[in-house]
């Protein structure tokens, strides 16, 4: 539960001011609005009477260069939309903290047994508003700064107008794999008009087109370019109505620029677990750069982390927030002894990198020492296949030296 808890500060857009708002907010805006017939109000929400976090107007499924949506900006329709309730309506418009909860613990469970899992949120909302020309059409009357709703010979007069929001996201926008899921829970897409969704498709900007997006199932997205990626969304509503959306999502893995390395980065498809109580693991990654012309292991330095908090800020992302990309330019930069033997301008280096990359970065250093040891004796069973082992070198970067000699 702790964890779940942590994971939450991560979505400040759907927690904060909410009390603020509630409070003062709508005392402000009820006397402005308390006259007017709320039933007249189809889909139960009046943009007019909100707080505005955005123009939620802005993001009606015509795309733009304006208008990219990222967690934030979901976050900022949402409040928008959920303050301009005029109903009661908890169905379709959970609390603010409830739906940041859900996707908390939806991220974490989708990460708990592989990486690259990405966890969508979205939503769909049919809304009105007040006409522009209602006032000057006579279809709404103010007096004292209060509405109030017209009658002509007992016709009542429509002063609104029906539009749409869409918007769709990754809870982050990054990826150091080119292989990555895309996963949308039907509980995390909130809308009013769930009976009207057809279908819901997803164009990653990859040269292959659209690929559809059913809710509940993790869809495999490749990518072949390390760039920022224009990932379009795309609706379908059962009267054939398309609404779009578009957000941005960087690839930045190292074996796109496989030309650009010594030797090779290989993300091995094993990892090492340590189950506990039928469903709790520690494990760890491990990204190997053998030295050149190396098939096999044959003189391993071992690299253990320190503290990596990537599991809680973005467990989505392989490595976390440092990677052996990250280890090799502070040694690198650093200028020191070490890196003649492994900075990325030496040619001549003899040994075989091996990087651990914590699953749980922050778990107990007990239960990471225990992945350690399993991580060791997968290297001299792999070293020992070569026919030609030596001595292995275990670093320890600040915590991953307390585990290493730990674990020694």
């Amino acid at each position: 539960m702790k964890k779940l808890i942590t994971l939450l500060l991560l979505f400040p857009f759907l927690l904060s001011a909410q009390i603020y708002v509630d409070n003062n907010w709508k005392n402000a805006i009820n006397p402005t609005f308390q006259n007017l017939d709320k039933t007249k109000i189809q889909s139960g929400i009046l943009l007019d009477y909100g707080m505005e976090f955005t123009d939620v107007t802005a993001y009606n499924g015509v795309l733009t260069d304006t208008t990219y949506v990222n967690a934030n900006i979901l976050g900022d329709i949402y409040k928008t939309l959920f303050m301009s309730k005029v109903v009661a309506d908890t169905v379709h418009t959970p609390i603010f903290n409830r739906h940041a909860y859900n996707w908390s613990k939806e991220r974490y469970k989708a990460t708990k047994d592989s990486s690259s899992v990405y966890v969508l949120s979205g939503l769909l909302y049919e809304y009105q508003k007040f006409n522009t020309n209602a006032l000057a059409q006579n279809k709404i009357t103010v007096t004292s700064n209060k509405y109030y709703n017209k009658y002509i010979n007992g016709v009542w007069q429509n002063p609104y107008e029906t539009k749409k929001a869409f918007a769709l996201t990754t809870p982050i926008q990054q990826s150091r794999s080119k292989k990555v899921y895309f996963k949308l829970p039907s509980s995390l897409f909130l809308s009013n008009l769930d009976s009207q969704i057809a279908n819901i498709q997803v164009n990653p900007d990859n040269g292959l087109g659209y690929q559809n997006l059913p809710f509940n199932t993790a869809v495999q997205l490749q990518f072949f370019e390390n760039k920022i990626h224009n990932i379009t969304y795309k609706i379908t509503l059962t009267n054939n109505q398309v609404l779009y959306c578009r957000s941005k999502f960087k690839i930045n893995d190292p074996s796109l620029d496989g030309g650009l390395q010594r030797g090779s980065i290989v993300v091995n498809d094993t990892r090492v677990y340590i189950h506990e109580d039928g469903n709790f693991f520690n494990g760890a990654w491990l990204t190997i750069r053998r030295i050149p012309g190396n098939t096999q292991i044959t003189r391993p330095f071992i690299i253990a982390e320190g503290l990596d908090t990537g599991n809680f800020t973005a467990p989505e992302d392989f490595g976390g927030e440092r990677t052996m990309e990250d280890f090799l330019q502070d040694v690198t930069f650093a200028g020191a002894n070490l890196g003649t033997l492994i900075d990325a301008e030496n040619f001549d280096h003899d040994y075989d990198l091996i990087y651990i990359d914590w699953v749980r970065g922050m778990a107990d250093m007990r239960s990471n020492s225990r992945v350690l040891e399993e991580v060791l004796e997968w290297v001299n069973d792999q070293k020992a296949l070569s026919g030609n082992p030596q001595q292995n070198v275990l670093l320890g970067q600040s915590m991953g030296g307390v585990i290493g000699r730990y674990t020694l």
